[in-house]
């Protein structure tokens, strides 16, 4: 009897098995990918674009977009590329018939704040269409890899790997900025009013127009309403140390308050830069 018993149970399961691992061939994922693109090109308003989507059902259902563009303008220069996006959905919630995304990792994206702006503008707070297209998310964790950053001149800054972090809601309770080279820490987190920062980073070439180099900073301090306060910076540079706090804001015009805490400073190296940056 207990024989019979296994033995059932062992078919069962192994024919269980395989429908999972034949689930995916019976999912055409050309007709997936264009009805993925409709909803996105909807939900923004915008073009949405995606050269190939694979979907897979073991060991862990997910799906993975490659070469996916967003055009957020006729110029090119407003268009958001990402090499790879990649989701792991929750099992219990296909059971059900529904779609979580439980993981989601991206690889390859260059923003600026120019994208940055033209997204929020097509992404209002209370945009109904945006929010029927919403999927239930139970995201806990989330990455970026090889994210660059285009500064107003051309600059490419990074590339650098973002995670970040939920325990409930939209917003990130944290979200940790690294430069790949590990150079560079970043940690942030946001609140409804701004958001606090700690900056971490050694032997960097800052983007002015001549190469300047800081040894070492440490600081930390807060964001909000185009003002950005530091509450203590530690720089080492041009083989001198300062400790310094201060604020710097912008609106109409660029507004740059500064204290020296501590200083030991090395002179001739100091003035021998023809050029430091503003």
């Amino acid at each position: 009897m207990r024989r019979s018993v296994k033995l059932g149970i062992a078919i069962c399961v192994t024919g269980l098995a395989s429908l999972l691992a034949a689930a995916p061939l019976l999912v055409n994922n050309d007709s997936l990918r264009d009805t993925l693109t409709d909803q996105l090109s909807t939900a923004l308003g915008k073009p949405v674009s995606i050269e190939k989507l694979t979907f897979r059902l073991l060991p862990h259902p997910a799906v993975t977009l490659q070469n996916s563009l967003i055009e957020l303008d006729a110029a090119p220069d407003q268009h958001i590329h990402i090499n790879r996006m990649h989701t792991s959905l929750s099992i219990r919630a296909l059971i059900k018939g529904d779609i979580s995304v439980t993981r989601l990792e991206i690889t390859g994206l260059q923003l600026s704040e120019a994208r940055i702006r033209r997204l929020q503008s097509i992404l209002p707070a209370n945009s109904g269409s945006f929010e029927q297209f919403q999927l239930p998310l139970h995201l806990s964790r989330a990455r970026i890899n090889d994210l660059t950053w285009e500064t107003i001149d051309g600059t490419s800054l990074g590339p650098f790997s973002a995670t970040f972090f939920w325990k409930q809601g939209i917003r990130p309770d944290s979200v940790d900025i690294l430069r790949n080279d590990g150079h560079l820490k970043l940690r942030l987190l946001p609140d409804i009013d701004g958001i606090d920062f700690h900056l971490h980073a050694y032997d960097i070439d800052l983007p002015t127009v001549e190469p300047f180099r800081v040894d070492h900073i440490d600081t930390h301090g807060r964001y909000s309403q185009s003002t950005i306060s530091i509450a203590d910076a530690d720089i080492k540079a041009l083989d001198s140390h300062a400790r310094v706090s201060g604020s710097l804001s912008w609106s109409d015009r660029i507004s740059v308050q500064a204290r020296l805490i501590d200083s030991k400073l090395n002179l001739p190296t100091v003035l021998s830069k023809t050029a430091l940056p503003s």
